[in-house]
């Protein structure tokens, strides 16, 4: 009876990991828009059949055993190649993603399934193939693998080990954001490589297939992943280490307001933690600067330069669109420009106090030493100069020559007597 239950909780297990599975792929094709999504959903499709494929095999009759065994290979094959496409998209290699590639990447999982289905005549991928039947579940008791299967296995160990070490090495320079998604991630990728070695080295008992287990915490793992870190929300690119080094402060936001992305120096100026902001809503990460964040979800004119304390920024708001040009979110920099605009504040005091110089330049000011008897002026240089001239060079002053009544008198004293005569008739 205990034997019994076990068999029951087995089977219920696949169905459960089936189920994730199956709503990861649902969700996956809606987020189709999102880069990498696609590929996500592509690596789903043969580890979804794998899993419905140990179900089937073990409660299929054992006289049919070895064709859902030949069905199972092809899923374990493919499996690896397609999880490795979506790495390559998620680590921002897609730049390898050519259709050459692509081709050679599946040439042993094609050769896999040509050794499995004509194994009868060569054994080179398993020998002494026997199905026997325990309650009631159909399994493989130990057999002898042929040396192909050690080539196969080999090819899928490498692409899922290169997986994880392309996911890490992404992690370990990426934001916290990205450094979750990459931690589970690459758990969830492990998790069924280590089962499938138990299962190879006998560890566990051969009525029971681990993969279902391991692909259930594989199934919890991208769930955590997708739910808590939004794995498939976002676009799984390689984040560049310039982002953080970079001296603007930068604050991404999804189409839910939610903060998805932020910089170092962004968080330099709003003072807190990766940790306390990534996922919250902007509006209340943002909250000190409420009315920037009142006219942003206004759609007002926020203009581009702003105050923020006793600091200035240049800002800059940009959408964020996918490649049908749907706005997904925003990317917000801010350039702070109070260095800048103190030194054109500087500047424009510096051209006032030169065009006030200009001015001032050829106006005579302070004492000028000057002959009592002739009236000449002497100059800087130690010469007498007259009156008109000095006065010519050193301002901005005409002279137009006449004569005063005064000097009129003394210099033309006859000219000077008519004309009084003349005034008195």
């Amino acid at each position: 009876m205990l034997a019994m239950q076990w068999q029951v909780l087995y089977i219920l297990s696949i169905i459960v990991t089936a189920f994730l599975m199956i709503t990861f792929q649902f969700y996956a094709l809606r987020l189709r828009h999102v880069s990498g999504s696609g590929w996500f959903a592509a690596f789903m499709v043969p580890a979804i059949c794998w899993t419905l494929n140990v179900g089937i095999m073990a409660l299929a009759p054992p006289e049919t055993g070895h064709i859902w065994l030949n069905l199972k290979y092809l899923w374990i094959a493919i499996t690896p190649a397609a999880l490795f496409l979506f790495v390559l998209k998620y680590t921002g290699k897609d730049k390898w993603l050519k259709n050459w590639h692509i081709a050679a990447l599946f040439a042993i999982p094609g050769l896999t399934q040509v050794m499995a289905w004509t194994n009868g005549q060569h054994g080179l991928m398993i020998r002494d193939l026997q199905f026997a039947q325990a309650g009631i579940l159909t399994y493989i008791p130990p057999l002898t693998f042929g040396p192909y299967y050690w080539v196969h296995t080999g090819y899928s160990y490498m692409l899922t080990l290169l997986s994880v070490v392309l996911v890490i090495e992404t992690t370990v320079r990426s934001s916290y954001l990205y450094r979750w998604q990459g931690i589970f991630l690459a758990a969830a990728i492990l998790s069924p490589l280590i089962g499938n070695i138990l299962l190879i080295a006998d560890v566990t008992p051969r009525e029971v297939d681990p993969m279902p287990f391991a692909l259930l915490l594989t199934s919890v793992l991208l769930w955590w992943s997708v739910y808590r870190y939004y794995l498939l929300d976002l676009s799984p690119v390689a984040r560049n280490i310039f982002v953080d080094i970079m001296p603007n402060g930068m604050l991404a936001i999804d189409g839910r307001e939610r903060i998805i992305d932020i910089n170092k120096a962004m968080l330099a100026l709003l003072g807190a933690e990766t940790e306390q902001v990534i996922g919250r809503p902007f509006t209340q990460v943002l909250q000190p600067w409420h009315t920037i964040v009142d006219d942003f979800r206004s759609g007002k004119n926020i203009g581009p330069e702003i105050t923020l304390g006793d600091r200035c920024f240049d800002l800059r708001v940009k959408p964020l669109t996918n490649h049908q040009g749907d706005v997904q979110g925003s990317l917000i920099v801010l350039h702070d420009i109070s260095q800048r605009k103190q030194m054109a504040e500087e500047r424009e005091q510096l051209i006032t106090s030169l065009q006030h110089a200009l001015s001032e330049v050829k106006k005579l000011s302070g004492l000028l030493p000057i002959c009592a008897n002739c009236k000449k002026i002497r100059d800087d240089q130690g010469y007498w100069q007259d009156v008109a001239v000095y006065i010519r060079d050193h301002s901005e002053a005409e002279f137009s020559h006449g004569i005063c009544p005064d000097c009129y008198v003394e210099l033309y004293p006859e000219l000077a007597q008519k004309r009084k005569g003349k005034e008195k008739e």
